[in-house]
């Protein structure tokens, strides 16, 4: 006897549900689509549709997976971020919502250089992981290059795929290796350094949700006793690759803008702003490398608030 897929999918959602796995719904539409081919709201629009068993046996497969804490976006080997697809699986970060006013606010200053006159501005992504970063700010802004940087082979091979996927081999070209020491040289002098690195403190990595402690690379997790190892040496080692002029940009978590400030002040970093994200909360810390043009010290904050 055959099934529709409304009675298939109504199983797979008690299934997950049964085995606690949150979002139980959503993700039993999204795994479901996934093995037919189809977005979610075709799964209602085409209700009555008989199943293969081959789908069906593919279904099972993902559900279980699921129910073991595996991420959906590395079950089906995707995760949109800014509008754009982006390849994941285990091994690489799987990006974030949050992360999207990083670049959000990457393209801004982008902007800003090619206007007043810098051409062909350069980017560097440190610690790019799936490439999701340097991918967007070269598809939204078309007129810069980007250099996508990670110490992470596993990582590093998703940004490929997804800069060849993307038809972005022009403008995005990946580099292997621990932080700047893996910038070539004729990428020194860049426009903007743009980050977000691993800032979740050591101990608090035992408490975070299993699909996440179990799945996702501790490399790109782990930012030392404090969450903060990362931040010190961005702000030690950055300005050596930016232009006279330039900026860096670093997502935060949560609580952390006001001590990233700080740290970035010590180093000698100018013009420190905080941006927050569509909820709220500050999420990029921004600032110039001290050194000839720059304000002499002058700090400043800013907010996003959305209603």
């Amino acid at each position: 006897m055959q099934h529709t897929l409304l009675e298939i999918l109504k199983k797979g959602t008690a299934y997950l549900v049964q085995q606690r796995v949150p979002n139980a719904r959503l993700d039993a539409e999204v795994l479901f689509a996934n093995v037919l081919g189809l977005e979610r709201i075709q799964l209602y629009v085409l209700f009555d549709r008989p199943m293969n068993q081959d789908e069906l046996d593919r279904y099972k497969r993902d559900l279980m997976l699921r129910a073991r804490g595996v991420p959906v976006a590395y079950i089906i080997g995707r995760r949109e971020f800014m509008s754009l697809p982006i390849s994941v699986g285990p091994g690489v970060l799987i990006p974030r919502p949050d992360t999207e006013i990083l670049v959000e606010q990457a393209v801004e200053w982008m902007k800003a250089f090619r206007d007043a006159g810098s051409e062909a501005p350069r980017v560097i992504d440190m610690c790019t992981g799936s490439g999701a970063i340097a991918c967007a700010i070269a598809h939204h802004a078309p007129w810069c290059r980007v250099l996508a940087a990670d110490v992470s082979p596993d990582a590093l091979k998703y940004a490929a795929m997804n800069i060849a996927d993307l038809h972005l081999e022009d403008r995005v070209h990946t580099v292997a290796g621990d932080l700047f020491a893996a910038v070539p040289a004729e990428w020194r002098g860049a426009d903007l350094v743009v980050s977000n690195p691993p800032y979740i403190p050591t101990q608090v990595l035992a408490g975070l949700e299993r699909e996440i402690r179990e799945h996702e690379p501790r490399i790109a997790l782990d930012g030392g006793a404090d969450g903060l190892i990362f931040y010190r040496r961005l702000a030690g080692e950055a300005s050596a690759v930016l232009r006279p002029g330039g900026r860096m940009l670093v997502e935060v978590g949560d609580g952390q803008a006001d001590d990233v400030g700080r740290i970035l002040a010590q180093h000698g970093w100018t013009d420190i702003l905080t941006v927050a994200d569509y909820s709220g909360t500050p999420r990029v810390v921004s600032a110039s490398p001290s050194g000839p043009g720059d304000s002499g010290g002058s700090s400043g904050s800013e907010r996003r608030e959305h209603s």
